[in-house]
This record gives C-alpha cells, structure tokens and sequence, in this order.
C-alpha cells in the first residue's frame, strides 16, 4: 500500500498579496490597503495544500531558501499536515517569490523572483520515496483522479474551475471537505 494519497512536484513560491492596489505611489509615498497577505503559492504549492485541506494524505517535492521565506512556506505546510522532508532547501538561491498588487477588479500583475525552484532537482535515488503514492501531481496540467471514495478529483475540480477563492491567496477560500462539499451543492454544474 503507498505511503500516500498524492505527493505534489514542482513550483513553490511565496506570494505577498495585497489588495486593492490601484496604484503604485510616487518616489516614496504611501498608499494604504486593506488587506496585506503571506501564502505559499505556485502549481505544487496551492495543489498540495488544497488537497491537504480535503483530507487527502499529502506530500510535496519542492526547493526552498534557507531562509525565512522557506521556513514560512514548511511552517504552513506542516500545520496543514502535509509531509515536507522531500523539501529541498538550498543556500544558493532565496526562495521563490511574488508580489502580488491585486486591482479592485482582481487582475493580478507579478513581480517575481525565481529564485530556489530553480534549483529543484530529483536524483534518481528519490524517485521511490516520490512515487510511493497513489497518484503523482507534476507540474500545472494535472488534477487528481479517482481519489478517495472518488469525490476528491470532482472537489477539486470545483475548487479550481469554479473559483472557491473567497480572499487572498491560493488556498484562502478552501477550509476543509464538507465547505467544499456544500459549495458543490449550490454552484451550477462543471461543464
């Protein structure tokens, strides 16, 4: 049996959004916001902790800085349960970044770093720890399928077409199963 539901490769960065951002001030002004926030984001990021949130058994491949952006990025991963040993952090690049000013119409302009993602590398020698799950999520194509009792794939297809996002950040508007389970209910049908 594996030792996962799923384990999440790919991007991880953190994105610090604020909203709403109208403009950029002037030399050194300020603009006040309303909300300013820290989340893990990128494809393996926000995939990895919705589903860990839906009670999928989770764990993630990614590259980290070893400084404080990295250990805010494990620190929320843990919390939501996720298994982080397969984290690579490295000394030669930050952790991978965004700025995120988000316009009051939710149109999202970056300012990004590349930063540590990349240099994630997989050696051969992990590539059994990696698949010891059910599935494999890898870049930005892929959903799960068919997971636990077969609801999973169908909830986060709704979380990602149907716009759960209800705040800042890539995983603020999923809290746990049955809120997306009671969103299913009332959100028209996937096409």
């Amino acid at each position: 049996m594996p030792k996962f539901d799923a384990v999440f490769v790919g991007l991880t960065t953190l994105d610090i959004e604020g909203w709403p951002a109208t403009a950029i001030p002037d030399g050194g002004g300020v603009t006040f916001i309303d909300e300013i926030r820290l989340s893990p984001a990128g494809v393996a990021a926000e995939a990895v902790m919705n589903a860990a949130k839906l009670g999928i058994s989770t764990a993630t491949v990614a590259c980290a800085g070893a400084g404080e952006k990295g250990d805010f990025i494990l620190d929320v991963h843990r919390r939501l349960g996720i298994d982080c040993p397969m984290i690579q952090r490295t000394e030669t690049s930050p952790t991978s970044a965004t700025i995120l000013p988000i316009r009051p119409n939710g149109e999202r302009p970056a300012f990004r770093c590349r930063g540590a993602s990349d240099c994630l590398f997989v050696v051969e020698q992990d590539f059994d720890a990696i698949c010891d799950a059910r599935f494999l999520h890898h870049g930005g194509t892929g959903l799960l399928a068919a997971m636990d009792q077969g609801q999973s794939a169908k909830l986060l297809r709704y979380v990602k077409k149907k716009g759960l996002a209800t705040g800042l950040g890539s995983d603020a508007g999923v809290r746990d199963r049955e809120q997306v389970r009671a969103f299913m209910e009332t959100a028209e049908p996937l096409q």
